[in-house]
């Protein structure tokens, strides 16, 4: 799923229930893809849009569910909010300021070096609200009803720049997300290029770093994205297993995890777009091995 710029959630005459079949949901949005085994997944009335695509869910389970070995949501690229909506950062006195005055918040990815790394943009608009007010709600249910077993985000929970330029990651939005992600049952988050390697200082040559640490801290070793709570709907709880112990390097990577489930293995990589440390080493092999 994603966001679009200017558009937030579409009128339900736009939306559909699911279908065995993938088609064209509006003229406006072409042919989706992957064609051979998505559908409109959405039956809440609202979708919210990804630079004019749109939110899926497939294959498409049979009645008795046979051709099902393990469902889950997979979603990324969101939110970002870098826009006049999402204009909002926090304020000396712990407030949110909209729109936001202490900062340029809404600079390009050309001028991005501009925003100092002690900004406090947080980057909440429409697309973080669609989030928190209809896609993981949606999600949250489908668990609920024992239709899926957990939820992963598949990074870039912010918009990216270049190469250790991005003075979007910090404390800030990283807390934003955090708390938005918490609302959300069985959720689980691997590293993406926006909140990665692209964060400003990042060190190719070196595992860790204050804002790599920050994103373990928040996302792989705090609670609630450290374990699942609710159980999945063959009845089991997987335990998430992360690599906390060092290798013969002395790199530890709690952002890797894997879990098992009905003879399932579920594995959760560092693998960005762009040069990454973890790029020079074996350590995601290591990890599957």
């Amino acid at each position: 799923t994603g966001r679009d710029t200017f558009d937030y959630c579409r009128d339900a005459s736009l939306t559909f229930s699911p279908t065995s079949a993938p088609f064209v949901k509006n003229p406006n949005f072409g042919t989706p893809s992957p064609t051979e085994y998505s559908y409109e997944y959405t039956d809440t009335g609202v979708i919210c849009p990804h630079l004019n695509e749109t939110n899926f869910q497939g294959p498409a389970p049979l009645a008795d569910g046979s051709n099902v070995a393990l469902q889950f949501f997979a979603y990324g690229d969101t939110p970002y909010d870098n826009n006049l909506n999402g204009n909002k950062c926090i304020a000396p006195d712990g407030t949110i300021q909209f729109p936001c005055t202490l900062f340029d918040c809404l600079l390009e990815n050309t001028t991005i070096t501009g925003l100092p790394l002690e900004n406090t943009c947080i980057y909440e608009g429409r697309e973080y609200d669609c989030n928190r007010d209809h896609l993981i709600p949606y999600m949250n249910g489908e668990i609920a009803s024992n239709k899926a077993a957990f939820i992963v985000h598949v990074g870039d929970f912010i918009k990216g720049s270049d190469f250790a330029s991005n003075s979007r990651c910090q404390n800030y939005t990283f807390a934003s997300r955090k708390e938005l992600f918490s609302l959300a049952t069985n959720f689980v988050i691997v590293t993406g290029d926006n909140d990665w390697n692209e964060c400003l200082g990042y060190n190719v040559t070196a595992n860790g770093g204050d804002l790599r640490d920050l994103w373990r801290e928040s996302f792989a070793l705090a609670a609630p994205f450290n374990q699942f709570s609710d159980v999945f709907p063959n009845g089991n709880l997987p335990t998430i297993e992360r690599k906390t112990t060092a290798n013969l390097q002395g790199d530890v990577n709690p952002e890797i995890f894997h879990f098992t489930t009905d003879d399932i293995a579920v594995f959760g990589l560092n693998a960005v777009t762009g040069a990454t440390y973890i790029d020079t080493t074996t350590i995601n092999e290591e990890w599957v091995e």
